[in-house]
């Protein structure tokens, strides 16, 4: 199957790369980051994404890796935001709230 190709305009294409920064979360795991998730500010601190996640770990590791960081200094994960807040939850205190509405929160990580 061949995949069909895109025109894409290349001032957009540019735009979108000089977005895209090698980027890593501050070493110091007391340091606070902003996190757009889908539109949705979270803010927490390097420790608690790390401890919990190899993606985040990755992201505060020795090498840098191409992400979004955007004009205000936030880092743009494009999942569902509202979901992330329950996951976020989850890594500060390790308990899920009962109220929340039953929602995949691993699989849109992965």
């Amino acid at each position: 199957m061949q995949l069909a190709s895109l025109d894409i305009d290349p001032k957009c294409e540019q735009q979108f790369r000089d977005k895209m920064k090698l980027a890593k979360f501050p070493s110091n795991s007391a340091d606070v980051v902003v996190l757009n998730v889908g539109g949705h500010c979270h803010q927490t601190t390097v420790g608690t994404l790390t401890g919990s996640s190899s993606y985040f770990s990755q992201l505060s590791g020795n090498d840098a890796v191409p992400t979004t960081v955007l004009d205000d200094g936030c880092f743009f994960i494009d999942r569902d935001g509202e979901a992330f807040g329950g996951l976020l939850a989850y890594m500060r205190s390790r308990w899920f709230r009962t109220n929340m509405a039953a929602v995949d929160l691993v699989g849109p990580l992965q």
